[in-house]
């Protein structure tokens, strides 16, 4: 891996963490694609036929492959938030083709430096560490080491077959590095930066959706063994994530009988033969006994352990397989078996692993699947095991499936389908994880076995009472855990023969790591202030520039305040003329409607008027009547009838039979029938 791509993780991980407002992982990709698009216009490269042609320029500055459908999407959001304050400075059409004009992008910059800076300082510390331990780093890569997450999680999710292969060799002294400067805040947070980068290219490379998994996680017997804090401590954390998150995923959690029994019967014998280890403590950080020496246990506690197996089983919602009669059967017949009696310590270990093995393909029954989330059973465990045990896998329609899945794969695919899973699921204690992972692989890998390791040992006991001191036994588990030792048969071999040439042997190793580890403190210590040194002189040239940019954003902030000060005053005056403005259309619009109001009152008197004179005519009339009849009704009665042989009293009377009702239906039409009155305001209206 190239210091580019270095760079590249680094500034994703910065960006991830500083930016509160990403709402998906595309959206920590677009500051790098927006500094690459600037790039391109520097360049000269203005337009283009396809986006392909910006996913090869991607590859080219930072090293990195992101699928030409997670581009697309990525430049849409681009291309929709630069044409919302700059129109027209990148331009993306359906079809791909894209054109540039004058777009820059200079905000993360600074930060792309700050970055570089970090890896060429980290790398000067690799290569000092590598000297002091006379290691030849020209085939060694730190950075691709940290990649290794990467490249374990497409085998599982990629859609293209990928056969499982181990871990690449050479590497320890990378896991020396890490596991000897994870004390050091500066140091291992520039390593954690690049490791977190690699997973979040992951999770844009397969853009996995959460989703509800009906299937099975079997547990292997390291996994109990992880759990109850007996491995690491590191994979003890990972254990109960992967079983929280896969409880949550949709996965049943289950565990055979069998290796229940196989548990038990680990932790006894370790308890039996508790005073007996010497080096395995020191040199296997995933054994037993280191985490006893870790957490200041006893072979009383390993016993107390096994007596409440089930219980703690229960409790961490791990459902028991009862009754493996037939599981059992047909693993002592089948070719897995014969296999894992080869390769393990004990026919009962391999038959334990043949049932393993047995029930996982029963539960993932004949169908063809081609996605992981598919497959419906998988044996899970915590621990490199250097049998290869768990590089077997099952070919399906051209896909290839290991049976089995680290629990720390399982973590990070699962974060992966749902990274918003919870506070315990912080993509910062993630990436802790599994850099710690990466490291307990990588150095157990290269130790010696078990058997080795124990005859060495019992070497030791048989000779400790003479010249082998308690220092020189912890300097030979220095050496033995960091392989500096070639052939450690031979150490073996020597015992046997010559007591005290293997004495002699056993103090001059001691004598060589005791050099070494002065030599590499010096070393160390000499490197580790140059480094602080010019992280205090960069911070120092960092602060200048701070303070600079500082100045000028003070600047244009008073500038932006004065402009925003006229701007408001401007907006103050604007909106108390517009008050001053409406008041006086209100107080007109009053006025005229008080006019109206006037007119119209007066247009309803009129009728009453009307209605009062025509009443009045009619009072005087019928009071005239009876006056000329001296009062007398029966009178006034003839009087009327001889009026009604009158043609003229008759035309008379119909004129005021009319007039009367046009007078009384002029009085409701101008107070009663709102639609009248609505009509004559408007014509009024109409007329202003």
């Amino acid at each position: 891996m190239t210091q580019n791509i270095a760079v590249a993780y680094s500034t994703l991980a910065f960006i991830n963490e500083s930016n509160s407002h990403i709402e998906g992982p595309l959206d920590i990709f677009v500051p790098l694609v927006k500094r690459l698009l600037s790039k391109m216009n520097e360049d000269g490269i203005l337009q283009g036929e396809s986006n392909v042609e910006i996913k090869d320029y991607l590859e080219k500055l930072y090293n990195i492959s992101i699928p030409k459908p997670t581009i697309e999407k990525i430049l849409g959001i681009i291309a929709k938030q630069v044409n919302d304050v700059n129109e027209g400075s990148f331009i993306l059409y359906q079809d791909g083709a894209f054109q540039l004009k004058g777009y820059q992008f200079l905000e993360i910059e600074q930060q792309i430096a700050n970055e570089k800076s970090d890896i060429i300082k980290l790398s000067k510390l690799f290569d000092a560490f590598c000297n002091a331990n006379e290691i030849d780093k020209s085939d060694i890569d730190l950075f691709s080491f940290l990649d290794q997450n990467r490249i374990n999680l497409s085998k599982y999710l990629s859609d293209r077959s990928t056969d499982f292969i181990s871990q690449p060799s050479g590497q320890s002294i990378v896991a020396r590095f890490i596991d000897y400067f994870k004390s050091i805040p500066e140091v291992y947070q520039a390593i954690k930066k690049i490791y977190i980068g690699s997973l979040l290219v992951s999770s844009v490379n397969y853009e996995i959706e959460e989703k509800y998994i009906d299937g099975y996680l079997l547990l292997d017997t390291n996994f109990v063994i992880a759990l109850h804090d007996l491995n690491t401590p590191e994979s003890c954390e990972v254990c109960k994530l992967s079983i929280k998150a896969a409880l949550r995923a949709g996965y049943k959690i289950k565990i055979l009988q069998d290796t229940i029994d196989e548990v038990k019967s680990l932790l006894e014998a370790k308890s039996r033969g508790f005073t007996s280890s010497v080096l395995s403590r020191d040199i296997f950080p995933e054994d037993i006994y280191n985490a006893c020496k870790r957490r200041n246990l006893s072979a009383a506690d390993l016993l107390r352990y096994a007596d409440n197996l089930e219980t703690f089983i229960g409790n961490n919602h791990i459902e028991v397989v009862y009754h493996t009669e037939k599981i059992k059967n047909k693993a002592r017949f089948s070719k897995e078996y014969k296999k894992f009696k080869k390769i393990r310590n004990s026919p009962a270990s391999a038959l334990h692993d043949a049932m393993l093995s047995i029930y996982t393909q029963e539960k993932r029954g004949t169908s063809l699947v081609n996605d992981f989330f598919q497959v419906k059973c998988w044996i899970v465990n915590s621990a490199y095991n250097r049998s290869n045990r768990y590089e077997r896998v099952v070919k399906k329609q051209g896909k290839n499936y290991s049976e089995t899945i680290k629990a720390d794969n399982l973590l990070n695919i699962l974060w992966l389908s749902n990274p918003k899973l919870g506070d315990d699921f912080k993509l910062n204690r993630i990436a802790e994880l599994g850099i710690a992972s990466l490291v307990s692989i990588e150095l157990t890998s290269h130790l010696p076995s078990s058997a080795v390791i124990r005859e060495l040992e019992e070497n030791i006991v048989k000779y400790s009472d003479e010249r082998i001191s308690e220092q020189d036994v912890l300097r030979l588990s220095s050496r033995l855990a960091s392989n500096q030792i070639e052939r450690i048969e031979t150490l073996n071999e020597t015992a046997n023969q010559d007591k005290e040439k293997f004495i002699q042997k056993i103090k001059e190793i001691s004598k060589k790591q005791e050099e070494i580890e002065k030599k590499q403190q010096a070393m160390i210590q000499s490197t580790i202030a140059d480094y602080q040194s010019e992280t205090e002189q960069f911070q120092i040239a960092r602060q200048q520039i701070d303070d600079e940019r500082s100045k000028i954003m003070d600047a244009k902030l008073k500038s932006e305040e004065l402009l925003s000060k006229k701007d408001k005053e401007l907006k103050q005056t604007t909106l108390e003329l517009e008050k001053a403005k409406e008041k006086a259309t209100s107080l007109e619009t009053e006025l005229k409607r008080a006019e109206i109001n006037k007119k119209v009152k007066k247009w309803q008197q009129r009728s009453i008027y009307f209605l009062v004179v025509m009443v009045v005519i009619y009072g005087a009339y019928i009071t005239s009547l009876f006056y000329c009849c001296n009062w007398n009704s029966e009178q006034v009665k003839l009087t009327i009838i001889g009026l009604e042989e009158n043609p003229i009293y008759g035309i008379l009377v119909i004129i005021f039979t009319l007039l009367f009702g046009y007078a009384c239906k002029g009085v409701y039409d101008r107070h009663q029938s709102q639609s009248n009155i609505n009509n004559y305001i408007k014509r009024l209206e109409s007329q202003s």
